[in-house]
């Protein structure tokens, strides 16, 4: 399978988790209006299709030799999203999900998109590959919002299950030690915060092997607070010094 082949199959699976979730929420986790401290499901599943939109957008306006919208704020972009959504009825949510779905997939049939290595498509790549991009926005995003959602529902399995298999398919599209270590670095992020410190100090001692970058963010990740006194934690520090 080729890379368009697998981003293509990530974006359509992670299509699917949507709509599997949204399916198996109760009515009282479907009815419940949001605030900005505490987003509802159904805004979350807005914000992440917008930003599907957004990327699609910004795509085809290179595409036709337009300027691309860099979010400047992006804290500010997400509040207005939030307001535009939070009263708005699931079938309109729906409609936009499935818009941002079809948008990317229609961006992936692009010229510019012909190279999915591409490091110059949009200016904030940052030397990032476009399909990073693509994928982050499309699939990584979504997943890692309802993986947390399921978290705050206390569905721990679940969580832990969609955030396993988030990190096996991203795994499979690119073998470098940095890319890989993020992926274990986020994988350790979630299993802190769900209590499973053992495993959490585990899978971060493997991301600081593979992408030592990441260690002096570690040591003040707020995600890690819950295994700071763990000595396997501290046993990671004192044999990278």
């Amino acid at each position: 399978m080729d890379l368009m082949d697998k981003v293509i199959q990530l974006l359509d699976r992670s299509y699917q988790i949507e709509l599997d979730f949204v399916a198996a929420l109760p009515e009282e986790k479907r009815s419940g209006i949001g605030t900005h401290d505490h987003w509802t499901a159904k805004d979350v599943v807005a914000h992440c299709a917008y930003w599907k939109t957004h990327i699609a957008r910004n795509i085809l306006a290179v595409s036709e030799g337009e300027i691309p919208t860099r979010t400047e704020d992006y804290n500010e972009m997400n509040n207005q999203v939030f307001e535009m959504y939070r009263l708005q009825p699931w079938d309109e949510v729906l409609a936009l999900m499935e818009r941002g779905y079809r948008s990317l997939l229609d961006c992936l049939e692009l010229e510019i998109l012909s190279d999915l290595d591409n490091r110059d498509v949009l200016p904030w790549q940052e030397g990032r590959p476009i399909w990073r991009e693509i994928v982050g926005t499309g699939y990584t995003h979504p997943v890692f919002h309802l993986a947390s959602l399921c978290t705050e529902f206390g569905e721990i399995q679940r969580a832990s299950e969609i955030h396993e298999e988030m990190v096996a398919s991203l795994s499979e599209l690119d073998d470098d030690p940095e890319w890989l270590g993020i992926l274990r670095y986020n994988l350790a992020c979630h299993y802190s915060l769900c209590g499973d410190k053992e495993r959490a100090v585990s899978i971060l001692s493997e991301s600081l092997t593979l992408n030592p970058s990441l260690t002096e963010w570690s040591k003040e990740d707020p995600d890690f607070k819950p295994i700071r006194d763990e000595p396997g934690y501290k046993a990671i520090y004192a044999k990278l010094e």
